[in-house]
């Protein structure tokens, strides 16, 4: 029987054998709803000096309760600007040597612009 029947019959109430198909089938489900949730609140989450906030919105509020989650909380790493003591949402990756950077739009540009400054006036 597939996941979504036994998920479907065990919520009406009807058991299956000695039930634990069903409590499988349940769990499973938990566990998809849960990261799903989680994976919403950080993309539609606001990040504010390193904390993830719900900013307001009620949807958002009610997520990071189910998900046993203070409003506002501690952002995940790859949600902030990977600079010292910045703090602001990273809204940039790129590849940097051996690693990948998560950096604001600020230190993204900043690097950028003083390289090609430097190329226009011919300095390498």
């Amino acid at each position: 029987m597939i996941r979504r029947e036994l998920v479907q019959r065990a919520l009406a109430g009807e058991v299956i054998g000695d039930g634990r198909e069903q409590i499988s089938a349940l769990t499973k489900e938990v566990e998809a709803l849960r990261s799903s949730l989680e994976a919403c609140v950080f993309q539609y989450g606001f990040v504010i000096h390193g904390l993830l906030t719900s900013g307001g919105m009620s949807c958002l509020e009610d997520a990071m309760e189910v998900l046993g989650m203070d409003d506002p909380c501690p952002a995940p790493m790859e949600l902030v600007c990977d600079v010292p003591d910045c703090g602001d949402p990273a809204t940039c990756g790129w590849p940097s040597g051996k690693t990948y950077r998560h950096t604001c739009g600020h230190h993204y540009h900043k690097p950028r612009k003083a390289k090609n400054r430097d190329r226009a006036a011919g300095e390498d």
